[in-house]
């Protein structure tokens, strides 16, 4: 073989491996892991993927427990004007989830924080994480339904990693 080819070999080879590392995940820094008595408890860290029309994001975690299979989704929201919320919808294309909510506390700052929390089925959550759409949630108050799209961008970066620790939940 000669010189320039093994150098194009080495190049190559390089290419390759820093392209890899491009789309390698490193999902560690997304959840915690706790082994508890009953089973794992593993607690997704809070993500802001979710904003109204008025700039208002809505962030949220979820905490996925083995031994009953579900998930929990907390959420805030911030808004001027408080809503009491009766239900809350996750919708990605044909895929939804939906459910009355429990609200946890309002911490009053210059803007009102609100805190609620939703529990649903693991598989449901799993499912639209791979609908390979972007999502969106709507808060319903007194039947008015606000609308939280998530930002495409947000949601391309970070759909793959939940998928990823979603995979590795139920291997």
């Amino acid at each position: 073989m000669d010189n320039n080819r093994i150098q194009t070999l080495i190049v190559s080879l390089f290419f390759c491996i820093f392209c890899l590392s491009l789309y390698g995940q490193n999902i560690k820094k997304h959840y915690v892991l706790k082994i508890q008595e009953k089973g794992n408890l593993y607690h997704f860290l809070p993500v802001s993927l979710f904003e109204d029309t008025d700039g208002e994001k809505l962030s949220y975690d979820l905490t996925y427990t083995t031994w009953n299979d579900s998930i929990v989704m907390n959420f805030s929201y911030i808004k001027t004007e408080p809503l009491l919320i009766d239900s809350i919808e996750y919708i990605a294309g044909n895929i939804s989830l939906e459910g009355s909510v429990e609200k946890l506390y309002v911490e009053p700052t210059a803007k009102k924080w609100i805190r609620y929390s939703l529990r649903g089925k693991a598989d449901d959550f799993f499912q639209l994480y791979n609908s390979g759409t972007t999502p969106e949630i709507l808060i319903y108050s007194k039947g008015i339904a606000h609308r939280y799209p998530a930002n495409k961008t947000n949601w391309r970066k970070y759909a793959p990693i939940g998928q990823k620790i979603f995979k590795m939940i139920r291997l």
